[in-house]
């Protein structure tokens, strides 16, 4: 059933920015929510001004939809004006993602008149336009045609029983086209990582967190000039699941009195300066946390929060269902063991390829990238961690979204 035009005009709105990126968009979620219930129950996603969409604020929205639906709630979205927008939906087959996630077509969350504009365009080929923040090349081209950043969805199976489903996810990173087009854009860099530590750690992540139906993935190759005439280019690679929260998770493990750290980890460099963040963005008193941390129940959220990256931590420790990238067995057996993998993630992303990772659950945010500030320690901490408490007034994320950034090769 396609969704009409409410007749009253002030119905409960959250107007997108132009510039759709994901920080502006929980701004804008922030000031609806803080004079509405996060139990409305209508809500309409006015996307009609957006000129620009993150892949990372697409995830961000289907994962709103489906708790929304989860509560019995109702959503509408206005579609954007700008028809690059509207073919970057198509191409990365945003509407089926929505579908698969929700259990509810992409029509019934879209109004009738959009969805009429939207389904009756491109008749004629080649009418399909890449928005000049993609970056293109012949191999991108076809890569685009293939779908192959589009986003995918992948159904974990439970934990314990055989799956590959993060070594075939990984796969699809090997093959020779995009191998092609990383070697280019990744010069002396070991773009092999991209598959084995990266894309693989992210999957085998999603797929341990329980209660788990759903894991979505999305990547992107964008550009941007900067004032001064350089063109600027980023791979984002981004992994939501609609599991149990990974702070709960942790939380629950260490109320139960359970142990969480493997006996025989390795010697593994992952200090980080915690730099805690308000609902405003004002940062509070940091602390250095080591390697060696470990979580108990006097810890608070955030402090939990990035222990889940320290080399070790894990809730189950057994390593039930455990597994890693072939790769890495052969090349850092010491770094193969129960709690390794966000560690081996975040030193991919951050050491290898000068990234970020940011992650988003529950009322909670962290990015974490390379510490480039001296602090008044004996030893300076590898990594800065930004944890944000977000505001009260925002419905809890469902699930948990990891967005990955990696610079590429400028001209």
């Amino acid at each position: 059933m396609l969704a009409e035009k409410p007749n009253n005009e002030n119905s409960p709105k959250i107007s997108f920015p132009k510039s759709a990126t994901i920080g502006e968009v929980e701004s804008s979620f922030k000031e609806f929510f803080s004079e509405h219930e996060t139990s409305v129950d209508y809500l309409e996603l006015d996307m009609s001004s957006c000129k620009f969409v993150e892949v990372a604020t697409l995830m961000h929205i289907i994962a709103l939809l489906k708790d929304r639906v989860l509560r019995r709630l109702e959503t509408k979205i206005r579609l954007p004006h700008s028809k690059d927008v509207r073919d970057f939906f198509r191409v990365w087959e945003f509407p089926k993602a929505v579908h698969e996630t929700t259990g509810k077509p992409f029509a019934y969350f879209v109004f009738e008149d959009d969805f009429k504009g939207y389904f009756g365009e491109n008749q004629q080929g080649g009418s399909l336009k890449y928005a000049n923040w993609i970056y293109l090349d012949s191999a991108v081209q076809r890569l685009l045609s293939d779908r192959f950043f589009a986003f995918i969805s992948f159904y974990p199976v439970e934990i314990g029983a055989d799956s590959r489903l993060a070594v075939d996810v990984s796969k699809r990173w090997q093959q020779p086209l995009i191998e092609s087009v990383l070697k280019k854009l990744m010069v002396n860099r070991p773009q092999g990582q991209i598959s084995s530590r990266i894309v693989y750690e992210s999957i085998a992540n999603a797929e341990r967190h329980p209660c788990a139906s759903i894991i979505l993935t999305a990547s992107i190759l964008t550009q941007a000039s900067t004032k001064n005439g350089d063109v600027r280019r980023h791979l984002t690679v981004v992994v939501w699941d609609d599991g149990a929260s990974m702070v709960d998770t942790l939380k629950n493990t260490i109320v139960a009195g359970k142990p969480i750290i493997y006996s025989s980890v390795c010697d593994f460099d992952s200090s980080f300066i915690l730099v805690r963040e308000n609902d405003e963005g004002e940062e509070l008193p940091s602390e250095v946390i080591g390697a060696s941390f470990i979580p108990d129940i006097s810890c608070d959220d955030q402090q939990i929060f990035l222990s889940t990256l320290l080399p070790g931590i894990s809730c189950d420790i057994t390593g039930v269902g455990w597994d890693v990238h072939p790769d890495l067995k052969t090349e850092k057996p010491d770094w193969v063991s129960p709690g390794m993998g966000l560690a081996v993630l975040i030193n991919s992303v951050v050491e290898a390829f000068g990234g970020s990772v940011a992650f988003r659950t529950k009322n909670l945010f962290m990015n974490v990238s390379k510490n480039k500030q001296k602090e008044k320690t004996e030893k300076i901490p590898r990594y800065r961690a930004k944890v944000r408490l977000c505001d009260e007034v925002l419905p809890e994320f469902l699930g948990n979204m990891l967005t990955i950034r990696i610079p590429l090769q400028q001209s």
